[in-house]
Formats: structure tokens, sequence, C-alpha cells
């Protein structure tokens, strides 16, 4: 939960608040590794599926992506009541190839001109055919402000086993959860490129009534003829937008949400000095104008401060780049990362 910075009492128990559904999705991944017998398997949702929202840098837009097996057109109809669909949107679609694998077609599209904080139906497919899914809801971005309270349902290492299932329904059953944000890790498909549309469908229910925003973590390289994050520059687009699908872009981006700055960082990618990234970080940490935004969250996927023998050290080589750009932050600046499969 995030809105105007309050008195330091209170300022620990407000981040406490806002991380405690991540307690569930850490969980969910360490069954995982103990317990196989635990993995999901879902069938497909019907002809259009894997429905995904997230937010972009303007406020009044919102990126919807989703799922076919045939090429068809990707169009978007949304409005402010289920029944009158009024205004609409046409994005583009593809294919992405890893080894043997041909994906089922990848679709996007941006729905433009919506007020903020505000109710939205909206439904996916193809208006030539009437193939459509499901009407859906959405709130929209909140707007951008430090009197703008907010809560984000924060999970890390999710996977797809019945805990994992468990996680995003614990999520979406907290009435207070605005949006989602997940640090990195996401369906642990590893190759294995139909367990990308496994997860899809899982987190659908979650993903096709609020924002997700993600940063890579080890999970998502899947590297492919020295190429890395191959499935997943494919399958999302998050608000570094057309950057994201360049096969050497490191997918960092930042997006301001009520009274949050939310960086993220993929520390998996070249974070070294003199790279791209890193100055690109600094200057994010260095320039943010706290009169707007009085919170800053950074993303990535490696812990810059655990206590876990897991990982232990696994964020200290970014830690030591950026901690003196951070510090001056203070108690405005939450750090949130995943990797240890452990809550603290």
């Amino acid at each position: 939960q995030a809105s105007r910075a309050p008195s330091d009492s209170k300022v620990f128990g407000m981040v406490r608040a806002a991380l405690a559904l991540a307690a569930l999705a850490s969980t969910a991944m360490a069954h995982k590794e103990w317990d196989p017998s635990a993995l999901l398997s879902i069938d497909k949702l019907g002809e259009v599926e894997q429905v995904f929202l997230n937010f972009l840098e303007d406020p009044t837009q919102m990126r919807v992506a989703w799922v076919t097996d045939a090429e068809s057109a990707s169009d978007v109809q949304f409005g402010t009541s289920p029944t009158s669909l009024t205004q609409s949107a046409t994005g583009n679609s593809s294919v992405y190839h890893y080894g043997f694998f041909t994906s089922a077609w990848q679709h996007f599209a941006t729905m433009e001109g919506l007020s903020t904080a505000s109710t939205y139906y909206y439904r996916v497919g193809d208006a030539s055919t009437g193939s459509w899914s499901e009407v859906s809801s959405f709130q929209s971005h909140p707007g951008v402000g430090p009197d703008i309270p907010y809560v984000f349902g924060v999970i890390g290492d999710l996977g797809q086993t019945k805990y994992s299932n468990d996680t995003v329904h614990h999520v979406l059953a907290n009435a207070g959860v605005q949006s989602a944000i997940l640090a990195g890790d996401l369906s642990y498909a590893d190759g294995d490129q139909p367990r990308w549309d496994s997860w899809r469908r899982m987190v659908q229910p979650l993903t096709s009534t609020m924002s997700m925003l993600a940063a890579p973590g080890n999970h998502e390289i899947e590297s492919f003829f020295g190429l890395n994050f191959v499935p997943y520059r494919a399958r999302f687009r998050f608000p570094c937008a057309e950057q994201c699908t360049s096969p050497t872009f490191p997918l960092y981006y930042a997006v301001n949400v009520g009274p949050v700055r939310l960086i993220v960082m993929n520390s998996f990618g070249n974070y070294s000095e003199g790279s791209d990234q890193l100055a690109w970080a600094r200057k994010q940490f260095q320039s943010v104008d706290l009169s707007l935004t009085p919170w800053v969250v950074l993303m990535e996927h490696t812990p810059m401060y655990s206590s876990n023998i897991d990982h232990y050290d696994s964020g200290k080589p970014l830690l030591a780049l950026i901690e003196d750009d951070i510090k001056p932050l203070g108690k405005r600046m939450v750090v949130l990362a995943g990797h240890v499969h452990a809550y603290e």
C-alpha cells in the first residue's frame, strides 16, 4: 500500500502491508521443488485465451495481450458499460520460434483515451469473424500524484503448481489489491514452451482483470542461438515499448503508478559499469520527482539484501554499483526481489 510518505512510525508498517502477498508466492515455488505432483496442467480456455493486461507509461492507456491458435485480427473493443463497448483499437500479432517449437499467435493491442481510476469493460478477438473472448473488466491506471493511495499485490517466483494457483486466487480474493507486480521467475518453462501457455492460462483470472508488471528472472533467460529471453520478449510488451522486442535490449523500464515510481531492472541483463542499463538506472534514481511520486520501488530478481543461504550473494554485484544512488532516497525507497524462494 502506498500513499504520501507518512511519519516514520508508519513507514515500515505500510511497506509490510504492501509485501504481505509475497509470502504465499515464495512458498508456492518452494513446494514446486519438493512436490512435482503439484504441477498444474490447464486445458485451453477457448479460441481466444491467455488474456494479459499491463500498464504503460501513459496513464490513459492499457496494453492487452492474448493468444489464438490461428492467425486472426488483433481487435479490442472497450467501454464503460459491459453492454456498450463503443471504443475499439487494432493491434498486431506474430509467432515466435524456439528450436522446433512454433508458438501460437501472440496478439497485442493498446486501449487509449482511458479516464484514470475508472472501470472499463472489454473483449478481445477478431471483429471480422466475431470470435471474441468473454467480456471482462478492469480498473484503469490510478493517475499519478502523491495523494493517490494505491495497493500492489507483490508476487515472486510464481511458477505453476497448485500452490501457485492458490497464490493467484489469494491476490484475487484481496479486494484492496489494484494491480500486481511480479519480481521475476514467472512460468518456469525452462525451454518447455507449452508451459508458457499453461502458465498464462493459470494467471488469466488475475491478468484479465488487473495490470501485471514483471521483471525478468533467471528462468526467463531461455537462451536460443546466443540470444536470451526469446520467449519472454515475444509474449510480453511491458512499458519499454517496442525496445522490448529487440533481441539485445536488456528489458528494463520504469512507470509511475499513483504515488510510486516503479523502476524495473533486469538483473540477468548487462548492468556492468558503462552499460546502458546501469546508466539508465542511475539517472532514474537521481532524477525521480519525489513531489510527484514520493515512493520509489526498485523491482529486480536477485536480492541485494538477504540472510538466506540460497543465492546469498547473487544481488551483491548490482548492489555494489547502485547502493550509493539509492541510499539518498532513504525510507522513500523499497527494493523488491525474489530468487531465494523464501520470505523475509
